[in-house]
């Protein structure tokens, strides 16, 4: 139930209303992060579009939990060049 009105939060017009939302989405995110997975784009698409600072922090601290969250993770990351020694220079 807090997903559902967090999420329709996010929308509103109000600054207020949407850094609540963030703030109920990030104490989700604490607890469960595997549920919170769906909503990152919606995240970060406020990020880019949101011009108040109160939002802005709000976001960096989701992304801070779930990339917290699945660090453990890490390794999936490595791209060719991580497993070849890195881009080579000249």
């Amino acid at each position: 139930m807090f997903l559902y009105y967090a999420l329709i939060g996010l929308a509103n017009p109000k600054t207020y209303v949407r850094v609540y939302s963030l703030n109920i989405l990030n104490s989700i995110a604490k607890h469960n992060p595997e549920s919170i997975m769906d909503v990152t784009e919606k995240i970060l698409l406020l990020a880019q579009k949101d011009h108040y600072w109160e939002v802005k922090a709000q976001c960096l601290m989701f992304a801070s939990i779930v990339l917290g969250s699945f660090r453990h993770m890490s390794h999936l990351l490595s791209t060719k060049e991580d497993v070849k020694g890195g881009p080579k220079r000249t």
